[in-house]
C-alpha cells in the first residue's frame, strides 16, 4: 500500500468524525482559519522480519513486510470562550477508534491502532495578539504491506557426480522433476 493510500485512510477517518477541516502538515497553502485539525505522519518503521511464501505453480511469490505509523493529529482551536474545546475534540477522536464503523475502515485498509504514544496534550499558546487552544497526541497504527514477486524455479534436476559417505566414495546419477 502506498503511503498516499494510507494518507487517504488516516484523513477519511478524522474527516468523517469532526465538522472542522482537516489538513495535512505543511501544505502548499497558507494557514487555513480556525478551528482546524492538523495530521502528520511522523515515521514509519519496519517492525520484524519479511515473511516471503513459496511460489505458486506461476512462480509467483508474496512478500509480507510489517510497518509501525507514528501519526499526529493537533487540533486549533479559537481561545474566544466558545464551549468547544481542542481537547474535548481530540478526545472524542481518539475514543471514535473504539467504534467499529472506524475499525472496520482501518481493518479494511490492513491498518490497525497499536497504541497512543503520548496524552492528550493540552498546549495553547499566543499566536500575534490572540489566544489559540491547542491539543495533540501521537497515536501509533500497524500495517501490513504485500508485493508479488514472479520468481523462476527449479522444474528438472538431473546431477551426476561422486560423494563420500563414511570413507567409501559412491557415484550419484539423480534425475527428479519438483512437484
Amino acid at each position: 500500500m502506498a503511503l498516499s493510500a494510507v494518507q487517504k485512510v488516516f484523513y477519511d477517518w478524522v474527516h468523517g468524525q469532526v465538522a472542522y477541516p482537516v489538513i495535512w502538515v505543511n501544505p502548499n497553502a497558507p494557514r487555513p482559519n480556525l478551528p482546524y485539525i492538523s495530521l502528520h505522519i511522523l515515521s514509519m518503521v519496519k517492525m520484524g522480519g519479511d515473511y516471503i511464501s513459496k511460489p505458486n505453480a506461476l512462480g509467483v511469490r508474496k512478500i509480507f513486510s510489517d510497518y509501525y505509523i507514528n501519526l499526529n493529529i493537533s487540533c486549533y482551536f479559537t481561545g474566544d470562550g466558545s464551549n468547544i474545546n481542542a481537547f474535548d475534540v481530540l478526545s472524542d477522536l481518539r475514543q471514535s477508534l473504539r467504534t467499529e464503523a472506524v475499525i472496520g475502515l482501518l481493518n479494511t485498509n490492513n491498518i490497525s491502532l497499536i497504541k497512543e504514544l503520548s496524552s492528550i496534550l493540552f498546549i495553547p499558546t499566543i499566536i500575534a495578539t490572540g489566544f489559540e487552544q491547542r491539543a495533540s497526541i501521537d497515536i501509533q497504527f500497524g500495517i501490513a504491506v504485500s508485493i508479488d514477486e514472479t520468481v523462476y524455479t527449479i522444474e528438472k534436476v538431473d546431477g551426476r557426480g561422486k560423494i563420500n559417505a563414511n570413507g567409501e566414495e559412491l557415484d550419484i546419477d539423480y534425475k527428479s522433476e519438483v512437484i
